[in-house]
């Protein structure tokens, strides 16, 4: 995500934290689990579809290789995951593994990424011998080649069972590469990831990472081509939205603190001035369950002091000071 919704989205979790257990929390609205880190793009109806097609997809892809390899390629699929690109990209930034760009039509959609050690262990058994495991090496332009054909059947039967689903077609954009991948898209892209392992608990060797709006007619939603999160994303999003408007919540303009000692204290006689540490011109935060949410400078409107807004607090503002006995002290 970009650091301007970062920042949204820390208000928004400050806000409804300051709001307290006692607000009008609806029931008929599921936020109470909502991950802030992860994308919504599908449901989990259409989540629970998509891992139907995962399945599908690692049968396929196991019968395929197995006749290509000559032995038994059990792979097991694990639950479609979503995730954000910048994320992905966190994930696999520093990773060594074999990648091939995908396509659909003439749209950029994703990446098929093979592990390189699985991708070691694949060509030395198209060439009659074996590889240690978990050895990673350069390949030979003769293994290159092999790998390439091999991964080709892995993209033909993940393109088939994508057609069968409802999808579309989804084809390699330039030739197989090793390093780290380069997922497209902005950083909020929406992806759904498929992960695909041959033995039952290990990591997975073969991973399909699409993005969630090509995948909007398989998992039951709006045809692919059309754009923005599916219905029951979007719907979702719009019951939120309207759930946090109704939220009351109580605010406290703080201009600055003071340290005084007790004998200063006691000393002060109606008259005196208290010098702040801020300048008249410095900014005034507003305050919300003790933590500084936004910025702005003092005004006066209808005769009354207020607070024009000017910007965001950063994320991990500062505490708010001591309350005094009353909000009017204020």
């Amino acid at each position: 995500m970009s650091p301007e919704a970062d920042d949204s989205l820390r208000l928004l979790r400050t806000l409804l934290q300051a709001a307290g257990p006692d607000g009008p929390i609806h029931t008929d609205v599921e936020v109470a689990e909502y991950n802030w880190n992860a994308p919504c793009h599908f449901s989990t109806h259409q989540l629970a579809r998509l891992q139907e097609v995962g399945a599908s997809l690692a049968a396929s892809a196991a019968e395929a290789l197995g006749g290509h390899l000559g032995q038994d390629v059990p792979f097991r699929a694990a639950a479609p995951n979503q995730q954000f690109r910048e994320r992905l990209a966190e994930r696999f930034g520093e990773a060594s593994v074999y990648h091939l760009a995908l396509s659909a039509g003439d749209t950029p959609c994703g990446l098929l990424m093979l592990n390189a050690a699985t991708a070691v262990g694949w060509v030395a058994r198209l060439l009659g011998g074996a590889a240690e495991p978990g050895a990673e090496r350069d390949l030979s332009e003769l293994e290159s080649d092999l790998l390439a054909d091999t991964v080709a059947i892995l993209l033909r039967v993940a393109s088939e069972t994508l057609q069968q689903a409802g999808g579309r077609a989804i084809d390699q954009v330039d030739d197989l590469r090793r390093g780290a991948p380069a997922f497209p898209g902005d950083a909020g892209a929406e992806y759904c990831l498929f992960a695909f392992a041959i033995e039952e608990d290990a990591d997975p060797v073969v991973r399909l990472a699409l993005l969630c709006e090509a995948l909007d007619a398989v998992a039951g939603g709006e045809p692919s081509e059309a754009a923005g999160p599916s219905p029951a994303a979007e719907a979702g999003r719009q019951a939120m939205i309207e759930h946090f408007a109704r939220v009351p919540l109580r605010a406290a303009a703080v201009a600055a603190e003071a340290e005084l000692t007790v004998r200063q204290v006691m000393g002060l006689e109606p008259g005196d001035v208290i010098l702040l540490p801020k300048h008249a011109d410095d900014p005034i935060e507003l305050y919300v369950d003790g933590k500084a949410v936004l910025s702005g400078r003092a005004v006066v409107a209808s005769g009354r002091y207020g607070v024009e807004v000017l910007e965001a607090c950063p994320a991990g503002g500062a505490e708010a000071p001591a309350r005094p006995a009353s909000d009017d002290a204020r």
